[in-house]
């Protein structure tokens, strides 16, 4: 039963809670295409060694990304963003979870009942990740294999090079570096996640079920609605 549970979860709640261009305004969106202009140039003018264009690229790209930050910042733009996006989206995915256990007969007072569903969440997420035993393995292929191989790539890339250049290079390296990294944290997706997605969505699942047990009268205020 857990697991048709979880399946009804997946399609019902997770495939329809997904933020899109749509929900962007329109600096975001004017932000993303400078952010997408900007890196482009920069591999551009990298890779045909025109120290002006990069120097005119990275400028281009900080000066949207200060702004971006200046807008983002700004209270009214975060009240607004709460009021019109986290909010409601909150709210409707409550909604959507407390029916969805009533549905299935579980009792949202009743926190042994969801503290179950948790356990079998977490074992569920055992039984997905098939690739527990090679994490070791990975570890150690890491240190002793692609570290070193990093190393090489860097020294190489930087040998016989003149200050100025070092400095473009350790630059352009640092920017690669800082979008994926940004990459990364936006869409919080990793190697495990891609390869085991249920993990991923298990983990929400037992998010989702906390929050009906830490606001167990804003959960019985959706059964009203």
């Amino acid at each position: 039963m857990f697991n048709s549970l979880y399946k009804q979860y997946k399609i019902e709640i997770l495939k329809t809670d997904s933020m899109s261009l749509k929900d962007l305004k329109p600096y975001e969106k004017l932000f993303l295409t400078f952010f997408i202009l900007g890196s482009i140039l920069i591999g551009i003018f990298s890779l045909l060694d025109i120290k002006v264009g990069i120097y005119i690229s990275f400028g281009f790209f900080f000066v949207c990304l200060i702004i971006f930050m200046f807008f983002s910042g700004k209270k009214t733009e975060q009240k607004r963003r709460f009021d019109e996006i986290i909010k409601p989206k909150a709210n409707t995915r409550m909604k959507k979870m407390v029916s969805l256990l009533k549905e299935y007969g579980v009792d949202i007072s009743e926190e042994k009942q969801l503290e179950q569903l948790i356990i079998y969440a977490k074992m569920e997420q055992d039984v997905y990740d098939v690739w527990k035993g090679l994490r070791k393995a990975t570890k150690g292929m890491a240190t002793y294999i692609i570290l070193p191989i990093i190393t090489i790539f860097l020294s190489e890339f930087f040998s016989d090079v003149e200050l100025e250049m070092f400095l473009i290079r350790a630059g352009i390296l640092l920017f690669i570096g800082f979008i994926i990294v940004l990459l990364v944290c936006s869409f919080s997706i990793d190697i495990n996640d891609m390869l085991n997605p249920d993990i991923r969505d298990l983990e929400y699942f037992i998010r989702d079920i906390e929050d009906v047990k830490a606001f167990p009268a804003k959960a019985q205020e959706m059964i009203r609605t």
